[in-house]
Protein backbone atom coordinates (compact mmCIF):
# COMPACT_ATOMS: atom_id res chain seq x y z
CA UNK A 1 0.00 0.00 0.00
CA UNK A 2 1.02 3.49 -0.11
CA UNK A 3 2.81 5.32 2.38
CA UNK A 4 3.81 8.53 1.36
CA UNK A 5 3.25 10.81 -1.99
CA UNK A 6 7.13 11.62 -3.08
CA UNK A 7 8.45 15.13 -3.89
CA UNK A 8 6.96 16.59 -6.70
CA UNK A 9 4.75 14.09 -7.59
CA UNK A 10 1.87 15.91 -8.86
CA UNK A 11 3.29 19.36 -9.43
CA UNK A 12 1.75 21.01 -12.27
CA UNK A 13 -1.01 19.16 -13.00
CA UNK A 14 -4.72 19.79 -13.44
CA UNK A 15 -5.73 17.89 -10.61
CA UNK A 16 -8.96 19.50 -8.89
CA UNK A 17 -10.01 17.43 -6.06
CA UNK A 18 -7.88 15.23 -4.02
CA UNK A 19 -8.40 12.68 -1.07
CA UNK A 20 -5.51 11.35 0.77
CA UNK A 21 -5.92 7.63 1.65
CA UNK A 22 -5.49 6.43 4.99
CA UNK A 23 -2.21 5.08 5.50
CA UNK A 24 -0.44 7.89 3.97
CA UNK A 25 2.08 9.02 6.15
CA UNK A 26 3.67 11.72 4.32
CA UNK A 27 3.57 14.37 1.48
CA UNK A 28 7.06 15.44 0.26
CA UNK A 29 8.15 18.83 -0.90
CA UNK A 30 6.02 20.59 -3.33
CA UNK A 31 4.56 17.20 -4.37
CA UNK A 32 1.29 19.48 -4.98
CA UNK A 33 2.79 22.81 -6.14
CA UNK A 34 1.56 24.60 -8.85
CA UNK A 35 -1.96 22.64 -9.18
CA UNK A 36 -3.59 26.07 -10.15
CA UNK A 37 -7.12 24.09 -10.38
CA UNK A 38 -6.88 22.42 -6.99
CA UNK A 39 -9.08 23.71 -4.85
CA UNK A 40 -10.50 20.89 -2.65
CA UNK A 41 -7.85 19.02 -0.23
CA UNK A 42 -8.64 16.07 2.17
CA UNK A 43 -5.89 14.80 4.61
CA UNK A 44 -5.70 11.19 6.50
CA UNK A 45 -5.66 10.62 10.09
CA UNK A 46 -2.65 8.98 9.76
CA UNK A 47 -0.77 11.77 8.43
CA UNK A 48 2.47 12.94 9.83
CA UNK A 49 4.60 15.29 7.72
CA UNK A 50 3.41 17.50 4.87
CA UNK A 51 7.16 18.49 2.86
CA UNK A 52 8.21 22.70 2.48
CA UNK A 53 5.97 23.87 -0.89
CA UNK A 54 3.81 21.37 -0.70
CA UNK A 55 0.80 23.60 -2.13
CA UNK A 56 2.90 26.27 -3.46
CA UNK A 57 0.79 28.28 -5.76
CA UNK A 58 -2.30 26.26 -5.40
CA UNK A 59 -4.38 29.32 -5.48
CA UNK A 60 -7.94 28.22 -5.95
CA UNK A 61 -7.35 25.68 -2.54
CA UNK A 62 -10.35 26.71 -0.97
CA UNK A 63 -11.80 23.78 0.99
CA UNK A 64 -8.93 21.58 3.49
CA UNK A 65 -10.31 18.81 5.33
CA UNK A 66 -8.27 17.71 8.75
CA UNK A 67 -9.41 15.28 10.65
Amino acid sequence: SVTSIGSSAFADSTVENIKIPEGVVSIGESAFSNCYYLDNMEFPASLESIGDQAFQGCGRLKRVVIP
